[in-house]
């Protein structure tokens, strides 16, 4: 019997070292989350410049604090409401008007925030602007149900620096944002000239006859007339068309849509926000109604998602309600893009700054720590929501998803392409970074229906396998644990050739 030498054993046992390694590799895919870093974000906060309680440098101070690595801004765009008389709504008309980011000034505000961002390199400030498209009257003035409707419907824009962009946002009484193209129609808004024509006639038709017993009412038609026509003439002015105005009845959803395809043309980001709220209340003799407008997502198309906090859990955000809706459409009808949830913190007058920021945060998985990888991230649903008073203390280490036997794995907001009848295994680990063991409850959610809950210890880590995959798939996740609630965005499995 021969005895292998001391080097050729050596070369053996590598060579079956390197075989467990690619074993290990070939059955326990990279995570797919090494390829990005996490940063906390702090998601809609007015500041002074409109109706905040603290300025952009306050509220930057107050997010480092706290862990904060990125401040998502959320300024009023027009705090602004009119109401005029009819024929000359434009003339006799009452405008009530708050601080706002129009009236503060868009070049100030830019130039304001690239100052505070030159003095926090360690911390992104990026543009946000929370926009009211549209509102309209119901009722007159004088009656009891006299009404100012769907003021709180409200859209974020976010990622604008452009203040050409932003000056024309299409929201009501921005008659920038609303004019339509110049056209010939346009001309007809000129009508009442032809009132002055009328009443030149009149004049000159009296100087022909220089008895004329009705020539004292002629002169007061034609004054009358003249007078008449410069009152129309100043209402119609600038003498253009616009999109839509506020006596216009309710128009649905198409002055959000609208603004949608604006920001999303221009670059932007567009969410809902609040979308489970109503907001019904009084100011003297006017009502103020927002009912809830969560079957809006569906009834709009191409923004980026929705605020799931606060005020969208509720109905939109509910396992098997409308975003779990929209997700399903989105497997079924490739033209529609799956729609993402962040949390909005909606922090205007707010006493404790760094108690509301501390209790919510949206942690997205970036490329490099920069503006455009944040706005990427956000566009592309990479990221997660906590919330609660230990909402700083949890780190979602990973959430991917991948077919056995494969080197290719997907985390939040990606697909993984499998064939028909294949199985996929879904791999979670978090931790809490101050309390190293603590019961917390994890549920999958897939296409919409609650499929598993586990009850598990910290740090953990769990594998859920689903087998025989026959459809497009999405699952997302929720975590419980006390004084905090955990909210990821979609991961998706899609057939290939399907």
């Amino acid at each position: 019997m021969s005895i292998l030498p001391n080097r050729d054993l050596k070369i053996i046992v590598q060579y079956i070292c390197l075989a467990v390694l690619l074993w290990l590799n070939f059955y326990s895919p990279a995570n797919a989350q090494q390829d990005f870093i996490q940063i906390p974000c702090a998601i809609q906060i007015a500041s002074s410049v409109s109706d905040g309680a603290f300025s952009i440098e306050e509220i930057v101070k107050a997010a480092r604090q706290c862990g904060i690595k990125a401040v998502i801004l959320g300024e009023r765009d027009l705090m602004q409401w009119e109401y005029g008389i009819w024929p000359l709504r434009n003339l006799l008309k009452r405008t009530i008007k708050e601080k706002s980011l129009f009236s503060f000034g868009i070049k100030r505000y830019l130039t304001e925030i690239k100052k505070i961002q030159k003095m926090n390199p360690d911390i992104l400030v990026i543009t946000g602007i929370e926009s009211a498209p549209f509102y309209y009257w119901q009722g007159e003035f004088w009656d009891n149900d006299f009404s100012l409707k769907n003021w709180h419907k409200h859209l974020l824009c976010i990622g604008f620096e452009d203040s050409k962009v932003i000056e024309r946002l299409p929201v009501i009484g921005n008659k920038k944002g609303l004019a339509k193209p110049i056209s010939i129609k346009d001309i007809l808004l000129l009508w009442p000239v032809l009132l002055i024509i009328f009443a030149v006639a009149i004049f000159r038709r009296m100087r022909q006859r220089e008895h004329n017993k009705y020539r004292i009412p002629q002169v007061g038609l034609a004054i009358g007339l003249i007078l008449l026509a410069v009152a129309f003439l100043l209402n119609n002015w600038p003498f253009r068309r616009y999109w839509f105005n506020q006596y216009q009845g309710d128009l649905k959803h198409l002055p959000y849509q609208r603004y949608i395809d604006y920001v999303v043309e221009n670059g932007g980001l567009v969410f809902w926000l609040h979308p489970d709220t109503e907001n019904i209340s009084k100011d003297g003799p006017i009502n103020i109604e927002t009912r809830r407008y969560s079957f809006d997502l569906y009834r709009t198309h191409n923004y980026t998602g929705f605020a799931l906090l606060y005020d969208g859990l509720k109905y939109t955000g509910a396992i098997g309600g409308v975003w779990d809706g929209l997700l399903n459409s989105s497997l079924k009808n490739t033209k529609r893009k799956p729609v993402w949830a962040i949390g909005a913190l909606g922090i205007d007058e707010i006493k404790d700054l760094k108690e509301a920021i501390l209790y919510l945060r949206t942690v997205v998985f970036a490329k490099d720590f920069t503006k455009e990888a944040v706005l990427e991230a956000l566009r592309n649903g990479r990221l997660y929501i906590l919330q609660g008073k230990r909402a700083k203390d949890f780190l979602l280490e990973e959430l991917n998803i991948f077919e056995p036997k494969m080197f290719v794995s997907k985390t939040i907001g990606q697909s993984l392409e499998i064939e028909k009848g294949r199985s996929v295994h879904l791999r979670l680990r978090g931790k809490f970074l101050n309390r190293p063991m603590e019961k917390i409850k994890v549920k999958l959610v897939k296409n919409g229906q609650l499929i598993k809950t586990l009850e598990v210890e910290t740090p953990f880590e769990v594998v859920f396998q689903e087998n025989d995959i026959t459809e497009n798939t999405f699952y997302r996740l929720i975590i419980e644990a006390k004084d905090l609630l955990v909210f990821t965005n979609p991961v998706f499995v899609k057939l290939k050739f399907s």
